[in-house]
């Protein structure tokens, strides 16, 4: 369960990044469940846009969808 919503969460930073509210996204079964999860688990290095620091924390906006589409990205982002 965690790595489907490590995914929703960073399909829903995605949106917020883009300034989407938690109606428009599609294919997320809990949106707020997702926000928070984001909170707890990304927010801290990757910052509430999703636009990482310049040192070791990477930016996630317009970049961590492409993970929900390669072969173990869904598990990748589980784990990070």
């Amino acid at each position: 369960m965690l790595p489907l919503a490590a995914a929703a969460a960073a399909v829903l930073a995605a949106g917020v990044a883009a300034g989407a509210n938690e109606s428009m996204m599609r294919g997320v079964p809990d949106p707020k469940q997702a926000r928070i999860d984001y909170m707890l688990k990304c927010q801290g290095c990757h910052r509430p846009d999703g636009g990482g620091d310049d040192r070791s924390n990477p930016p996630m906006k317009h970049v961590v969808a492409q993970f929900l589409g390669v072969p173990g990205g869904r598990e990748f982002l589980g784990r990070v």
